[in-house]
């Protein structure tokens, strides 16, 4: 659980470097409107409901071994 927090509080900070690292003197509101960008935002989506039921899955059945290991 030390380990989720601990690399939790790093991220905005960590997103906020890599913001200022790919769009650097780049206006974000006309990024946004690129095809790249449009494509970019399209994967991302696909990837979070990909991976996240994943991880809610992952997170269910540790929970299932740890509690069975306990009984």
């Amino acid at each position: 659980m030390g380990l989720y927090l601990g690399l939790g509080l790093k991220i905005p900070d960590k997103a906020a470097k890599l913001k200022e690292i790919v769009l650097g003197d780049h206006d974000y509101e006309q990024m946004k409107e690129t095809f790249l960008w449009k494509m970019y935002e399209a994967g991302s989506a696909t990837v979070a409901v990909i991976v996240m039921p994943c991880l809610k899955f992952a997170h269910w059945m540790l929970g299932r071994i740890l509690r069975a290991g306990a009984s």
